[in-house]
C-alpha cells in the first residue's frame, strides 16, 4: 500500500509494540501510542497475518523421527 511507505517507521514501531504486548491490551496500547485510528488498523492487520504466516509455518514443519526404527532385542 502507498500509504504504508509514508508511514513505513510508524507502522514498524507499531508492529514491534503489538508483538510485545499481551493480546488483552494489544489495541488499547496501540490507540495510545498513535492517535490515527487507521494506522493501527493497518498495523494489528499487518501483526495479524505475521502471526498467522507463523503459526501456519510452524504447523507445516515435518516431525522428525528419534530413535530406532525396526526390531530392537
Amino acid at each position: 500500500m502507498a500509504q504504508d511507505a509514508d508511514n513505513w517507521q510508524m507502522l514498524q514501531d507499531l508492529f514491534y509494540l503489538a508483538e510485545a504486548t499481551p493480546a488483552a491490551v494489544r489495541e488499547r496500547v496501540l490507540a495510545e501510542r498513535c492517535a490515527d485510528t487507521e494506522l493501527c488498523r493497518r498495523a494489528m492487520e499487518i501483526f495479524n497475518a505475521s502471526s498467522r504466516e507463523e503459526a501456519e509455518a510452524e504447523a507445516s514443519k515435518i516431525p522428525t523421527l528419534a530413535g530406532k526404527i525396526g526390531r530392537t532385542q
